[in-house]
């Protein structure tokens, strides 16, 4: 899921890779681009988190976004994860 503010679209992009055992590592980048010409602005690579197996929450996306600061949550949960600026 993306979002516009400010002229540009924010979007994460998800990796999920399993770590052998019980949980898995979700590697995520939060995308800038320019909301006019598509183009790439800005790549930051958020903290790593380690998912356990039976935890059912795969995907990050941007929840909210404006005046520069990003709200970065769970798709399937009503909580946050964490804000970017």
């Amino acid at each position: 899921m993306a979002k516009c503010a400010d002229g540009r679209v924010y979007v994460v992009q998800n990796s999920l890779f399993f770590e052998g055992g019980e949980s898995r590592v979700l590697h995520v980048d939060l995308l800038v681009l320019d909301a006019h010409s598509g183009d790439l602005l800005h790549r930051l690579r958020l903290p790593d988190m380690t998912v356990p197996r039976d935890f059912f929450l795969t995907d990050l996306a941007v929840r909210e976004a404006g005046d520069g600061v990003i709200r970065v949550g769970w798709l399937e949960a009503l909580h946050d994860v964490l804000f970017a600026t």
